[in-house]
């Protein structure tokens, strides 16, 4: 199979949603500093956007830049009123100009008329002609950028390869604010018919099979058009099935070790592989590694990041052979996705923070870190202390730092207050 340069680089899978942009690898972000001038933004506010970054880690994502002119901002009325003005102000010059000319004249200060008038009409013009030369140069001035995004499975010589998306333009506002738009969905739609015409050559072939599978990505087409792995996150069926399901369902033996070998190391370098994707009965590829207590599958995932659910607790904590139980406990595991719902019903998050505090996955203190952060971020001081600290402290989640604070904060209340009813004036100041 032929690698990009890019994908040569991404020999391990890597994480969908990086702990800090310090970590996050911009080798699927192609942009030139010019354009990151123009559009006044950088590689890391470029990937605060969900949508972008989630087409940057799964292909390659080419940024460029256009300038726009808005027609509504300079109308004729502003020329025309500009210039009548400057005109005034011109001849207001002239006349100035022409009368001290003329009074230095007089005084025998000045022997030649013809040089006051001439200074005296040159000055009184350009007051006009600077005008209309400086909203000339105004109104052909851009009024902005708007970024310009195409996604493609691969690149060569600097350039889209394989498949390629439309390009999509987004004004330089918007770049930083999260939008529901994602390439990758259309990257995928653009394979689509692609991807359908091997699947129909293998249509009597078993599915389940290292022989099949490697078949299919040695295919011509798969080689060149799909080496980002969306290969694998096609649904294949009715039942939600893809090639990703498929292939974790089989284990090595002495039979197809070989086969199963090559395919391990052909989706090592597939960065684009939806390895949290599941079927329609709602079982992760996740779920499927964990209860087949498969290794290998293991291995392939042990880089990615999978947001948190109740599910990955179930199948871990029946895993019954300890030492794979071990390894599977370092997976990554991503409970910061789930701070909106968490939040968002008040009403359980008693039962929800209870579940989420049983997880084997869970660093408590991260946790709290992590919380914490998305708390301050989003709520209100006041709903912080009423609402959301006293729930936190409940659990062991609020900081040390945080209830000394609110106990000096209550204190001080208490003594503000008692100051108040002694002086039998008020407030006391």
């Amino acid at each position: 199979m032929q690698i990009t340069p890019i994908q040569q680089y991404r020999t391990n899978i890597q994480p969908k949603n990086a702990q800090a942009m310090s970590d996050v690898n911009f080798q699927g972000l192609h942009v030139s500093k010019r354009t990151l001038k123009k559009l006044g933004t950088t590689k890391e506010k470029l990937l605060q956007n969900q949508s972008l970054k989630n087409c940057a880690d799964r292909a390659e994502l080419f940024v460029k830049s256009r300038s726009y002119k808005d027609n509504y901002r300079f109308p004729k009325e502003y020329f025309n009123a500009n210039l009548v003005v400057s005109s005034v102000i011109g001849f207001a010059v002239f006349g100035t100009h022409a009368l001290i000319g003329w009074l230095l004249y007089s005084l025998g200060v000045i022997t030649s008329p013809g040089v006051v008038l001439g200074l005296s009409l040159g000055l009184g013009a350009a007051c006009p002609a600077f005008a209309a030369v400086k909203d000339l140069i105004q109104y052909l001035s851009p009024d902005g950028y708007i970024a310009k995004f195409r996604a493609s499975d691969g690149i060569a010589k600097g350039m889209p390869s394989g498949r390629v998306t439309k390009v999509r333009e987004m004004q330089d506002t918007q770049l930083n604010k999260t939008h529901n738009y994602m390439l990758t969905d259309e990257l995928m739609q653009v394979g689509d018919n692609d991807f359908r015409k091997v699947m129909y050559k293998y249509r009597d072939k078993n599915l389940s099979d290292t022989k099949t599978i490697l078949g299919i990505l040695n295919e011509d087409i798969i080689k060149k058009n799909f080496t980002n792995g969306d290969v694998f996150n096609y649904k294949l069926n009715k039942n939600g099935e893809t090639l990703l399901t498929k292939f974790l369902d089989i284990l090595p033996d002495e039979n197809n070790q070989n086969e199963y070998k090559q395919i391990m190391e052909i989706m090592k370098r597939m960065p684009g592989i939806i390895y949290h994707q599941k079927d329609n009965y709602g079982i992760s590829a996740l779920e499927r590694i964990l209860n087949s207590e498969n290794p290998h599958g293991l291995e392939l995932v042990k880089d990615y990041e999978f947001p948190y659910s109740e599910e990955i607790d179930w199948a871990y904590n029946n895993i019954a052979d300890e030492d794979f139980k071990n390894k599977a406990k370092s997976l990554k595991i991503d409970f910061k996705s789930g701070f909106y719902n968490l939040f968002d019903d008040m009403p359980q998050i008693d039962k929800n923070l209870s579940k989420i505090l049983s997880s084997p996955f869970l660093d408590k203190k991260e946790y709290s870190k992590q919380i914490m952060e998305y708390a301050d971020k989003n709520f209100s001081r006041s709903y912080n202390t009423e609402t959301v600290y006293p729930i936190l402290m409940k659990y062991g989640l609020l900081p040390s730092e945080k209830i000394d604070s609110r106990i000096q904060e209550l204190e001080s209340n208490l003594e503000r207050n008692s100051i108040q009813n002694d002086s039998g004036y008020g407030y006391y100041s």
